[in-house]
């Protein structure tokens, strides 16, 4: 799904929540699968960079979603939609985004804060595992983001 006004990144690290949706054998595009897609190692960037020095690892996050997963999907799925909840998490993030500056654009930060804002069980049980709370997180992310002020 394209979404406007993000960066690279952004857009990659929505478009691997579907990859993350259909490794879970999910057929829609949850938060829990974009903050895993935050995490994959080779796109390194100001939200994983967070995630990481919290301790979070791909895999044992990736664990903790398999065992929410309910009924997997045995289908073959051609497209992964967004859940409610993911759209809104990214349209939080580009009033997140726009509140730095009229043209700025979503950036993978602004996009986790928005994601910690949802409420995700998954997400929780995830953050609990690793002793670190969504607010530790958030308030990591704005400290980031007023040091470029």
């Amino acid at each position: 799904m394209e979404f406007s006004h993000v960066t690279r990144k952004t857009q990659l690290i929505l478009d691997l929540g579907s990859v993350e949706a259909k490794l879970l054998r999910q057929t829609e595009v949850d938060c829990i699968h974009i903050f895993l897609a935050i995490l994959v190692k080779p796109f390194s960037n100001e939200a994983s960079d967070i995630l990481r020095r919290s301790g979070i690892r791909l895999d044992h996050a990736r664990d903790i979603a398999r065992s929410h997963v309910e009924v997997p999907h045995v289908g073959k799925v051609d497209e992964y939609p967004f859940t409610n909840s993911a759209v809104s998490a990214v349209e939080r993030a580009r009033q997140i985004a726009v509140k730095k500056g009229e043209d700025r654009l979503t950036r993978p930060e602004h996009l986790l804060y928005a994601v910690l804002e949802q409420y995700d069980d998954c997400i929780d049980e995830v953050l609990d595992e690793y002793d670190v709370s969504a607010s530790e997180i958030c308030s990591k992310i704005v400290e980031r983001l007023r040091e470029e002020d």
